[in-house]
C-alpha cells in the first residue's frame, strides 16, 4: 500500500548513522534492533533521518526490521513496534515525514473513506455506516481514529435505532484482551459511567507511571487533549505513529487547528513542512465544512445533557474544527478542574457571566437553547454549561453565593451536576457554610461534602444529616424523604436512591434497628423508583428483597441445623440398644450415686462387672458415640450433608472469589505484585478450608485421627460433663422414672457433650481464619500515596469478607435453638437455589414453579426435603445449562382415606454437548453401591438420596428420567393426612 521510491543506504550523508543502520540490517535480535533504532533517532540529524526512515520503508533489505507501521493491519503490528521515546520535535517530524511520504496516495483515500462515514452517519444509513467500516478496514487496517469513532456511535440512540455494525473498527481492540485505549475511551463516552471518575482514574494512572511509555502519552490526550504544555509540544506524536501514518495525521492537523499561545509560533511551520501538501489539502477541504448542526442532531438524547453529551464525545469527531473548538474552550477554562486540579483564578471568567451572586442568576429563564452556547447563557443552557457557570462563579477571589436555605440549595443542585467534584474543598466550605436549624440545607451540605472527600468524619456527618432530616420530618420513612425530593429536584432524588445502598442503611442505626429493617428499607425504596421512573428493573429487585427477607428466615433455619441429630431416630436406637441396660441398673441406682468421682475405664469389661458407675459410664459412652458416628442420623451424618459436601467449600471458597477476581483486576495494572498475591491468597484459603474439611470436621476415628470431634466421653475436657451425665441418669434411675426418661436426660447430656468438641471446632475455625488474615503493612512502604491507601482498603475488605464467611462457619458449629423450623417447598427451594449459586458460577438459572409448591414442610420434613432439594439442585447445576430452565414441580394425591402422596420433581436441561457422559455419570450414582454415602464429601449426593429413602419411613421411591436433553429426578413421600390445611401461598 505505500509507495516504494526506494533510496540507497548511501543517501544518507552521515557514516555513523549508515553504520547504525547496517547494524539495524544484520542483527535478528529484537533487544539489539531497539536500542539501534534508539541511538539513529538520537544521534542523526533530521535530514539523515528522514533519510534513513526513507530507506528502511522502502528497501526490500529492510523488510524484516520492525517499526511502526504504515497502516497496521492489526493490534499485533502496532504494539510490536519498537517505542524510541527520546521525543525530540525535529526528530519526530522527520520520521512522520518520511512515513507520510511514502504513504501519500493511501492518506488521501483514507481521508476520503473517513468522509464518506462522517456523510453516511450524519445521514443515518446504518447499512451504508456498517459497509463503509467495513470496507475502511479492508484498505487502511485499524486506527484508533476509526476506534474512537465507531466506540463513540456504539453510545447514541442511532447506533441502537439502526443496529450499526461496529465490528470492524472495534473488534480488534476488544477481542482476546481488551485494550487499555479502547476501554479509557468507551468508559469516557458512556453516559452510564461518571466523566470525571473516569478521567481522573486514567489520568492517575498516568500520572503513577502505572501504564507504558508508548501507551500513555495517548491516554493522557484521550482523557485531557489540551493539557499538554508548550514545552510539552508534540509529545503524544510517536505514540500515535505506532497506530499508524492516518493517526499521526490526525493529532497533528488537531494541532494545527489550535491556535492558542499553548504552541510556539514555529511549530505550526514545522508540521506543515512535514505533512504533504496535497494531504493537507485534502484534509481541509473535506472536513473544513461547518458541521455543527449535524454532530448536534446525531448526539440526540435528553435534551439538559446535550452540551455534557457533546463535550464527551467530542474527540470522536476531531476532524472537525468547531467541534473541537468547543471541546478546547472548555478544556482552557475548566479543564483543571475536571483533572481534579484546583488553580486559584482561572481563565473561566471568559466563558461565564461574572455577575452571578445569587441562586437566581444560575437558574433557567428561558427555553432550553437547541445549540451548546459560549460564553455561557445561564438562562438558557443545559446542566453541564449552568454547573460550569457555578464554578466560574465561585473560583472568583471572594465571591460566594448568597443561598437561601435548604429549599434554595436544592433547586440549585437540581439544575448543576458533580458540584463536589468540580469544585475544590475550601470552595465548597465557603460556597455552603455549617448553618444549624436547617436540617435539608444540612443534608445537601453533609453529602456535597462527603461525596467531595470521602472519609470516617464526613461520612458520619452525612448519615447524621440524613437520620436527623428522615426521623424528624419524615417519620423515619425514607421513603418520604425521596419522595419529598423527588417532588422538586428529581436528580437530587436520584443521588439519594444511588446512595442508598445496603452498606449505607446498614449504618443508619436510629432508623433501622437490625439487617431486616434494612432489606425492608431498600424493598420499599425500589418500589418506589420502579413505580416513579417506570423502571422494570428496580420493580424486580424489589420483589427479590422481599423474597429475600422470606428466604432469610428459611437459610436462618437451615444454618441453625447444620448441625442435627435427629432425636426420633437416637431414641428408637436407645429404646432398642440400652433400655434394658438401664432398667437393670435401675434396681442398683444408689450404688451408683455413692460411687467416687472417678471416671472408670471404659474398655474394662470386668469393671463394668463389678462397678455399677462403670456399667453406666460405658452405656453412656455407647449412646454418645451412636450420637456422634451413625451416618445415618448422627453429628457426622449431618455434618457430611450439610457443610462438608460443598457448602463448606461454596460459602469460604467459591463465594471468596468475586471480590478476589475483582480486587485483582483492580491493581492488575497499578500493582501486579499485591494482584497477584490477592489470587495466591485465595488459593491458600481454598487448601486451608480444604484441610480443615478432610481432617479437623470430622468424628475422630482410626482413620481420622485428627478429627476434633471426640466420639468417647473419656475425654478429660469431658470429665465434668460426663459425670454430672452419670449422676443425671442415675438419679432418675433411683427415683423409678423409667428408660424413656433417662434417654432424653442422656440425649440432653450429648449435645452438652458435643458442644465440648464444637468449641474445638470453633477454635480450630477461628486459628484458621488468623493465619488467612491479610497484613498490608506487608505490601506498602508507608508513603501513604493514593495507591497504597487503595491497597489498604482492599486489604480490610477481603480480611472482613473472610471474617463474615468464617463467622458463619463458627455459627454452624453450634447446637441448633430451633429444632422443628418450618417452610413451604417454594421457599426451601429459593433458599437452596441460593446456596448452589455460591457453588457454581455463572449458575442464575430461570426458576419455574408448577404445582403445589405451597405446601409446609416442617420438623424432620423440613430437614429431609432440604437434604433432597440440595442434592437435586447441586446435580442440575452441575450437570445443567447454568442460565437455563429448572422447572420444579410438587404434586399430591390422596392414596387412601389417611394417606396423602407428594411427589417432588426437579427437571433441568442437560448442558449441551455433554449429554452422553452426564448420562452415565446421573445411571452411575443411580445404580452404584451406596456405601458410606453420608459420610462421603464427593460425588455422593445423589447416593445419599437412595440412603434416606431406605432410612426415612416417609419417603417411598427416588426416580431419575431422561427425555431428550432433559433429566427429571422425583421424589416420592408419604404423609398422614392430619386434616388440617398444609397449603399455604407459595413465593413469588
Amino acid at each position: 500500500m505505500t509507495k516504494k521510491n526506494n533510496i540507497g543506504l548511501f543517501a544518507v550523508k552521515s557514516k555513523t548513522v549508515r553504520n547504525i543502520l547496517r547494524g539495524i540490517l544484520a542483527t535478528d535480535q529484537p533487544s539489539v534492533s531497539r536500542q539501534a533504532m534508539r541511538r539513529l533517532k538520537k544521534e542523526a540529524t533530521s535530514s539523515d533521518l528522514f533519510r534513513a526512515f526513507q530507506f528502511l520503508i522502502s528497501s526490500p533489505t529492510a523488510q524484516h526490521v520492525s517499526i511502526a507501521p504504515i497502516f497496521p493491519a492489526s493490534i499485533e503490528d502496532c504494539t510490536s513496534a519498537p517505542y524510541l521515546g527520546d521525543n525530540r520535535l525535529e526528530a519526530d517530524l522527520a520520521i512522520q515525514k518520511a512515513r507520510f511520504g511514502a504513504s501519500e496516495q493511501e492518506l488521501l483515500r483514507a481521508i476520503f473513506s473517513v468522509a464518506q462515514i462522517n456523510d453516511a452517519v450524519f445521514e443515518r444509513n446504518g447499512g451504508r455506516v456498517s459497509q463503509l467500516l467495513q470496507e475502511h478496514a479492508d484498505d487502511f487496517g485499524i486506527s484508533l481514529f476509526l476506534m474512537r469513532k465507531a466506540l463513540s456511535l456504539r453510545h447514541t440512540e442511532f447506533s441502537k435505532e439502526a443496529g450499526l455494525q461496529l465490528g470492524a473498527a472495534i473488534d480488534p481492540f476488544l477481542s482476546k484482551r481488551r485494550h487499555l485505549l479502547a476501554v479509557a475511551f468507551e468508559d469516557s463516552v458512556d453516559e452510564q459511567l461518571s466523566y470525571i471518575r473516569v478521567r481522573r482514574t486514567f489520568l492517575s494512572h498516568v500520572k503513577d507511571a502505572r501504564v507504558s511509555r508508548a501507551v500513555s502519552p495517548v491516554l493522557q490526550d484521550f482523557m485531557s487533549p489540551f493539557s499538554w504544555t508548550s514545552e510539552q509540544g508534540l509529545a503524544p506524536l510517536e505514540a500515535y505513529s505506532r497506530w499508524g501514518v492516518l493517526d499521526s495525521l490526525e493529532f497533528l492537523e488537531r494541532c494545527l487547528s489550535d491556535h492558542s499561545s499553548r504552541f510556539k509560533e514555529d511549530v505550526a511551520e514545522k508540521i506543515h513542512g512535514v505533512i504533504p501538501e496535497s494531504v493537507h489539502k485534502a484534509w481541509i477541504s473535506t472536513f473544513g465544512e461547518d458541521r455543527f448542526r449535524d454532530v448536534i442532531d446525531l448526539l440526540q438524547g435528553d435534551p439538559d445533557f446535550l452540551e455534557y453529551r457533546l463535550f464527551r464525545q467530542s474527540l470522536a469527531l476531531s476532524e472537525f474544527h468547531d467541534v473541537m473548538e468547543y471541546r478546547r474552550r472548555i478544556e482552557m477554562g475548566f479543564g483543571h478542574r475536571l483533572d481534579g486540579v484546583f488553580k486559584e483564578g482561572g481563565t473561566e471568567q471568559t466563558l461565564v457571566d461574572s455577575g452571578i451572586s445569587k441562586v437566581e442568576h444560575l437558574l433557567p429563564s428561558r427555553a432550553l437553547s437547541s445549540l451548546p452556547e459560549l460564553p455561557v447563557d445561564t438562562r438558557t443552557c443545559g446542566t453541564f454549561h449552568r454547573t460550569l457557570a457555578l464554578a466560574g462563579a465561585l473560583s472568583t477571589s471572594g465571591s460566594t453565593l448568597e443561598i437561601a436555605g435548604g429549599k434554595d440549595l436544592l433547586r440549585l443542585l437540581d439544575r448543576t451536576m458533580d458540584v463536589s467534584l468540580l469544585l475544590s474543598l475550601s470552595e465548597l466550605t465557603k460556597f455552603i457554610p455549617m448553618r444549624s436549624g436547617d436540617r435539608l440545607y444540612e443534608y445537601l451540605r453533609t453529602a456535597l461534602r462527603f461525596d467531595a472527600d470521602e472519609n470516617r468524619v464526613s461520612d458520619h456527618a452525612y448519615r447524621r444529616a440524613t437520620q436527623d432530616i428522615v426521623g424528624q420530618d419524615f417519620g423515619g420513612d425514607i421513603v418520604k424523604f425521596a419522595q419529598y425530593l423527588d417532588d422538586d429536584a428529581p436528580n437530587v432524588a436520584e443521588h439519594l436512591f444511588a446512595t442508598c445502598n445496603e452498606y449505607f442503611l446498614t449504618e443508619l442505626y436510629l432508623l433501622f434497628e437490625d439487617s431486616n429493617a434494612v432489606i425492608n428499607a431498600q424493598a420499599d425504596l425500589l418500589e418506589w423508583y420502579g413505580d416513579s421512573r417506570k423502571d422494570e428493573d428496580a420493580a424486580l429487585r424489589a420483589k427479590s428483597h422481599r423474597l429475600n427477607l422470606r428466604l432469610r428466615k428459611v437459610r436462618g433455619s437451615i444454618d441453625d441445623t447444620r448441625i442435627y441429630v435427629d432425636q426420633l431416630k437416637f431414641q428408637y436406637w436407645a429404646m432398642e440398644t440400652i433400655a434394658s441396660s438401664l432398667r437393670e441398673l435401675a434396681s442398683i441406682s444408689d450404688a451408683i450415686s455413692d460411687s467416687s468421682e472417678a471416671i472408670p475405664n471404659l474398655d474394662d469389661p470386668i469393671a463394668a462387672v463389678e462397678d455399677p458407675s462403670a456399667k453406666l459410664f460405658q452405656v453412656l459412652n455407647l449412646a454418645y458415640k451412636e450420637f456422634c458416628t451413625n451416618e445415618f442420623y448422627g453429628v457426622d451424618s449431618y455434618i457430611g450433608r450439610r457443610i462438608r459436601h460443598g457448602t463448606l467449600h461454596g460459602v469460604l471458597v467459591a463465594e471468596l472469589k468475586e471480590p478476589v477476581d475483582a480486587i485483582a483486576d483492580q491493581f492488575a495494572l497499578s500493582s501486579p505484585e499485591f494482584s497477584g498475591f490477592v489470587r495466591l491468597w485465595h488459593t491458600k484459603v481454598e487448601a486451608v478450608v480444604k484441610a480443615f474439611g478432610l481432617e479437623l470436621l470430622r468424628v475422630k476415628s482410626s482413620e481420622r485421627k485428627a478429627g476434633l470431634i471426640i466420639p468417647s466421653i473419656g475425654d478429660s475436657d469431658k470429665r465434668s460433663t460426663a459425670l454430672s451425665m452419670l449422676n443425671s441418669v442415675a438419679s432418675a434411675l433411683a427415683e423409678d422414672r423409667g428408660a424413656s426418661v433417662a434417654i432424653s436426660y442422656i440425649y440432653d447430656f450429648c449435645w452438652l457433650l458435643l458442644e465440648i468438641d464444637l468449641k474445638r471446632l470453633r477454635a480450630a475455625a477461628l486459628a484458621a481464619q488468623h493465619e488467612l488474615v491479610i497484613r498490608p503493612n506487608q505490601h506498602i512502604s508507608g508513603s501513604g500515596s493514593e495507591l497504597e491507601a487503595q491497597i489498604l482498603d482492599a486489604a480490610r475488605h477481603l480480611n472482613t469478607e473472610l471474617q463474615q464467611r468464617f463467622e458463619q462457619l463458627v455459627g454452624w458449629l453450634t447446637r441448633p435453638s430451633n429444632v422443628s423450623p418450618s417452610a413451604t417447598l417454594s421457599l426451601l427451594f429459593h433458599a437452596v437455589i441460593h446456596e448452589v449459586q455460591g457453588r457454581y458460577s455463572g449458575f442464575f438459572p430461570k426458576c419455574v414453579e408448577l404445582g403445589e409448591t405451597g405446601i409446609d414442610m416442617f420438623g424432620h420434613r423440613f430437614h429431609t426435603f432440604y437434604d433432597v432439594l440440595f442434592v437435586l439442585v447441586d446435580n442440575a447445576a452441575k450437570h445443567g445449562e447454568r442460565t437455563g430452565e429448572i422447572h420444579f414441580d410438587v404434586q399430591s394425591k390422596s392414596v387412601s382415606p389417611s394417606i396423602s402422596e407428594i411427589t417432588m420433581s426437579v427437571t433441568s436441561a442437560l448442558k449441551s454437548g455433554r449429554e452422553e457422559s452426564s448420562y452415565h455419570a446421573i445411571n452411575s450414582a443411580m445404580t452404584s453401591d451406596i456405601g458410606a454415602a453420608m459420610l462421603e464429601d464427593k460425588n455422593s449426593g445423589l447416593r445419599k438420596i437412595r440412603v434416606l429413602v431406605e432410612e426415612v419411613d416417609e419417603l417411598s421411591d427416588f426416580i431419575v428420567k431422561f427425555s431428550e436433553d432433559r433429566v427429571t429426578f422425583s421424589v416420592v413421600m408419604s404423609l398422614p393426612i392430619t386434616g388440617t390445611d398444609q397449603r399455604t401461598d407459595g413465593a413469588e
